[in-house]
This record gives C-alpha cells, structure tokens and sequence, in this order.
C-alpha cells in the first residue's frame, strides 16, 4: 500500500492549533481531506505489517497548515 497523506503538526505547535481550528470547514472545502490525522499510526491499526518507518516527511505547500505530509510503503 503506497500512501501519501496530509498529517498533524507536532504536539504544542502552532500549526497542529491552527489545523484543530480550520480543520471542519477545510474538510468541507476540499472533499473530506483531514488535516490532522495521524496516518502511520491508522496504517498500523488497519493491519498492514512491514511499514516502512522511514517514511519521508515533507513541505511543498505554501499554504501554512497542510504543508506537512509523509509517504510511503506498507505491506499487508
């Protein structure tokens, strides 16, 4: 399973407040997108084993709140 996915900030950070606040009109806005999910740790739950956890974390967005994401591989 090859995923790439908006995720939260750190914890305390301005961005992770910023994403709480915006986070149900962003979600109407662009089609249920959710900015604050923690990805790997939905990934785990779901039974997939073998996830890479190098995943790579990146910023290519300039809008402020969703310009973090991580992608990857994990195997079921």
């Amino acid at each position: 399973f090859r995923f790439v996915e908006h995720v939260e900030g750190e914890q305390g950070s301005v961005r992770r407040m910023v994403q709480r606040v915006i986070r149900r009109p962003w979600s109407y806005c662009f089609e249920g997108c959710c900015l604050d999910r923690d990805t790997i740790a939905t990934i785990e739950a779901a039974g997939f084993s073998g996830l890479d956890h190098s995943v790579g974390l990146f910023r290519r967005s300039v809008f402020f709140p969703v310009n973090r994401a991580v992608w990857g591989v994990a195997t079921r």
